[in-house]
């Protein structure tokens, strides 16, 4: 898709999914101005060919769900987005999983403002970009990565996340940021999460600074191979305020590092920054 502006609202969708053996087909859209995503479609029917439950958000969704695979299922296609400004409201998803034995596709950003997301759905999950892998079979796919790059900021809000999961044998993606100038995060978070593999690591890179209130910047695993993942952190200054926290936790392995390169780091006594492992 090119076009100068793309609105997405009321549970409009682009889909792209795979059931067999072939690989799933790439989304790439070019909207020069601005994409604008938000709102949901008042039905209760749910939709079990995407995965995606019985809330019908508005967003942009790629997957491999298996079914009908001989032999390896297919790859899901990749999620290619460049414009001028994203912003993503209530009621919105961007979202590339795995529910077989093919990997998830990535998720690649760049917007040459901003980037924005902020809220939640009806069911109260957050509003954002994910990336998840749930096969349960023992060859279980892989997460993709997800990539986001601003020329000015990206601001997450008001229970909005930034995801990479994983809850059976394949390994989370990576979450790399570059914000611009700013990052800024109110009240949601950015995590990758793994059960039973490989936690994904978390980059972040912003010129002037990183900001978080009441949120939360995370790496966990339960119990996996590969341990936790890392975060490092890489701006002039860094802020927490508000109960707001860097974790990288492991409960059955290994957890991951936290590298913070800032000249200037700056906590109130309600926030943390914890690197752990329990065996």
């Amino acid at each position: 898709i090119t076009t100068p502006q793309l609105q997405m609202t009321a549970g409009g969708r682009i889909n792209s999914v795979t059931k067999s053996s072939g690989r799933g087909g790439n989304i790439t859209i070019n909207a020069t101005d601005s994409l604008s995503i938000s709102g949901e479609f008042p039905d209760d029917i749910s939709e079990p060919l995407f995965n995606l439950g019985p809330v019908h958000q508005s967003g942009i969704f790629a997957s491999t769900v298996g079914g009908k695979c001989a032999g390896l299922c297919g790859d899901a296609g990749y999620i290619s987005i460049t414009t001028a400004s994203l912003t993503m409201g209530s009621g919105s998803q961007i979202d590339n999983g795995t529910s077989s034995n093919g990997h998830g596709g990535d998720i690649v950003i760049h917007a040459t403002n901003q980037i924005s997301t902020s809220g939640t759905l009806s069911d109260s999950s957050p509003v954002g970009i994910f990336s998840r892998t749930t096969g349960t079979s023992p060859d279980a796919g892989s997460g993709g990565n997800i990539a986001l790059t601003a020329g000015q900021s990206v601001a997450i809000s008001n229970g909005a996340s930034v995801s990479a999961s994983s809850t059976g044998p394949g390994n989370a993606g990576n979450i790399h940021i570059n914000a611009g100038q700013n990052l800024d995060l109110r009240d949601s978070s950015i995590k990758t999460e793994a059960a039973q593999a490989s936690g994904g690591n978390i980059d972040i890179q912003a010129v002037d600074r990183v900001r978080l209130v009441n949120s939360t910047v995370s790496t966990s695993v339960l119990g996996g191979a590969g341990g936790g993942g890392n975060i490092t952190i890489d701006p002039n200054v860094v802020i927490l305020q508000n109960a707001s926290f860097f974790f990288a936790n492991a409960i059955q392995g290994n957890g991951g590092n936290i590298t913070i390169y800032t000249p200037l780091f700056l906590a109130d006594s309600t926030s943390l920054v914890s690197a752990s492992s329990q065996f």
